[in-house]
């Protein structure tokens, strides 16, 4: 890191860059970011940039990682605090959640176009990592959820993950009914699941 950051401008600029790629995800996606636009967003040179970051892409997989952690904490909360909603309600809410804030953030619409090209511009070993701590966290919030499950946890582990991956298919569906169906196919899922809940 720059000798010429104190430890406080360190987190001051990493906040800042994330900020600025979250933004910029929105706006205008992955490939069409430069470095140049997200070193403006936090006053730093490009130099300085390539100190804290060793590509636009680990910037931005690891601002798409802040909002992933922020969902999973919401839908944790959901699946504890909603204790008047049935086991299969609160899962079925909270992975509604989830689909909704990645619609809102444009993670969606990364997940659909740009998915592939960021798995491509970074370490294979650095993605794998990524998705066992992915993996542990889900199982981990399955288990603090207080709902039992008889199942196996990879394939719980499975259905959520195909729930959230097939949720950015919104264009092969029609517009007025895609929200309704993504409800429907969650509930059915979260039904399914809870039916083999101890």
């Amino acid at each position: 890191m720059a000798t010429a950051f104190s430890e406080n401008e360190i987190q001051i600029i990493h906040k800042q860059l994330k900020a600025c790629a979250k933004e910029c995800l929105t706006k205008y996606g992955v490939k069409k970011t430069t470095v140049d636009q997200l070193v403006a967003g936090a006053s730093i040179s490009k130099g300085a940039f390539y100190k804290f970051y060793e590509s636009k892409e680990m910037l931005f997989f690891e601002a798409i990682h802040e909002i992933e952690t922020e969902i999973y904490d919401h839908a944790i909360t959901i699946l504890k605090t909603r204790m008047d909603l049935s086991p299969s309600e609160r899962l079925e809410e909270a992975l509604f959640y989830a689909c909704q804030v990645l619609e809102s953030s444009n993670l969606l619409h990364f997940m659909e176009h740009e998915l592939d090209y960021l798995i491509r511009k970074l370490p294979p070993g650095f993605i794998k990592q990524h998705l066992d701590e992915e993996a542990s966290l889900i199982n981990q919030i399955i288990k603090d959820s207080g709902i039992q499950f008889n199942l196996d946890p990879n394939l719980i582990l499975s259905v959520v993950h195909s729930i959230i991956y097939l949720a950015p298919r919104r264009s092969i569906v029609d517009e007025a009914y895609y929200e309704p169906a993504l409800r429907f196919i969650i509930k059915g899922a979260c039904e399914q699941l809870c039916k083999n809940a101890l």
